[in-house]
This record gives structure tokens, C-alpha cells and sequence, in this order.
């Protein structure tokens, strides 16, 4: 019997622990072939590698910035090298602070701007020419209740999960004539 991603092949960014590391395990479970990231938990991401192997999957792991477009591209690259395709991209990696209003700073805004925002869109950009190749991809971007419903000490967090829903609509309307959603 075949499984509903059998073939598939799946990158999960920011996969070394919790949310992450469930889906890659629930992607390996429906038979796609994961790649695992993590920007320095190593051995978070290794583990969850480990676990998609000891349920019979397959897997690869890649450390490394996605805020810097050659990180985002290595790790397409990551995905390509190992499993020779890729149609799934998850955009899971985020920092999610809790400060104050008055006490964020610039550098601190910035930096999840960075990682919540721009590393999901240079992953995106990485990943959908080879998505296009392939003849089907998806794309899923994951944001949070504090972008709609706000939240207080968390304006930065809320402020790049929204930017994220207008990206997350704007790559449906632009890659949908190459059947990636």
C-alpha cells in the first residue's frame, strides 16, 4: 500500500525540537523524505532525523543561517544532494519574544524580522524553481494567533507572523500556474 507522500520530498525549517519535529515526523510517516534543519541545535535536528530513521523513514539533516540567501539555497541544495528532488517546504523556523513594547529594540525587531520573515521568503525563492521542475509543490508557512488576535509583549512576533500571511498569499496567487500552493 502506498502512502499519500510517497516519493515526496520535504524540508522542515527550524525542526530540532517541538512543533518542528512533529511534522517532519508526521511527513515521514506519510512517506515523503525529510530534511531536517536547525540554525545551531545540531544535535536537536540530528535527533529528530534519528527518529523519522527508527520508524523506517529517511532522512538528512542541514545546519545553518536561512537569513543569508546562500544558507537558504544550501539547503535546498541539502535536499536536492540527498533525495533528488523537492516538492514540500515548511517555514517553521521563528524567534518568538516576549517583550514590552518600550523594551525592544531595533536589533531585536530586526532579528525576528530576519528569521520569521526573510528566511522564509529566501527559502521559498530557493525552493519553487525546483518545485516548479517537479511539477507540483507546497509551500506552508506557519504563523500563530498573536498576528490576528494580538498579544501583549509580543509586537514584534505578531508584527512578522502578519507579514507572513501577506507573503503566504501573494505565493499562491504568483506560483499557482505551476501548481505550487
Amino acid at each position: 500500500m502506498t502512502s499519500p507522500l510517497d516519493g515526496a520530498v520535504a524540508i522542515v525549517t527550524g525542526s530540532a525540537m517541538n512543533i518542528g519535529r512533529e511534522i517532519c515526523r508526521q511527513l515521514a510517516a506519510m512517506g515523503a523524505r525529510v530534511v531536517t534543519h536547525a540554525a545551531s541545535n545540531r544535535a536537536g535536528a540530528e535527533e529528530t532525523a534519528a527518529l523519522i530513521r527508527a520508524d523506517g523513514g529517511a532522512a538528512a539533516t542541514w545546519i545553518g543561517d536561512l537569513t543569508d540567501p546562500d544558507g537558504a539555497r544550501a539547503l535546498v541544495g541539502a535536499a536536492l544532494d540527498a533525495f533528488g528532488g523537492l516538492h514540500i517546504l515548511v517555514n517553521n523556523a521563528a524567534i518568538r519574544g516576549n517583550d514590552a513594547l518600550g523594551e525592544i529594540s531595533l536589533e531585536t525587531f530586526q532579528a525576528i524580522m530576519r528569521t520569521n520573515v526573510e528566511a522564509s521568503m529566501l527559502c521559498a525563492q530557493a525552493a519553487a524553481p525546483h518545485m516548479a521542475v517537479a511539477g507540483w509543490g507546497r509551500i506552508v508557512n506557519l504563523g500563530g494567533l498573536s498576528a490576528h488576535r494580538g498579544v501583549t509583549g509580543r509586537v514584534h512576533v505578531a508584527t512578522s507572523k502578519m507579514a507572513l500571511v501577506g507573503m503566504t498569499r501573494a505565493l499562491a496567487a504568483e506560483l499557482a500556474a505551476d501548481k505550487i500552493t
